[in-house]
């Protein structure tokens, strides 16, 4: 298990992502799904994964047609990954 750090972005044009968090999870598109799932998101015009140990970065477009509801990450449900949610910095 790799720890990610996630972005998500619902208009592309933002200077800022909408939601972010800390994630542990196999690789960074699950980590990107996961953080969606967390909060209600369907779809997302831009998001980002960067593995913590600088090892990776991963970038997606238009990602569309994520399913609400409990997903399975090699036999893990979403309950069972850990989130760490970044404090708003206001």
């Amino acid at each position: 298990m790799l720890r990610f750090d996630v972005a998500l972005w619902r208009r592309w044009s933002s200077l800022f992502p909408d939601q972010v968090g800390y994630l542990e999870a196999d690789n960074a598109y699950s980590a990107i799904v996961q953080l969606m799932h967390t909060y209600g998101y369907t779809q997302v015009e831009h998001a980002a994964a960067r593995a913590l140990d600088g090892s990776l970065v991963y970038r997606v477009y238009h990602l569309r047609g994520i399913e609400r509801g409990p997903i399975w990450f090699y036999g893990r449900t979403l309950k069972d990954s850990t989130i760490q949610h970044v404090p708003d910095q206001g």
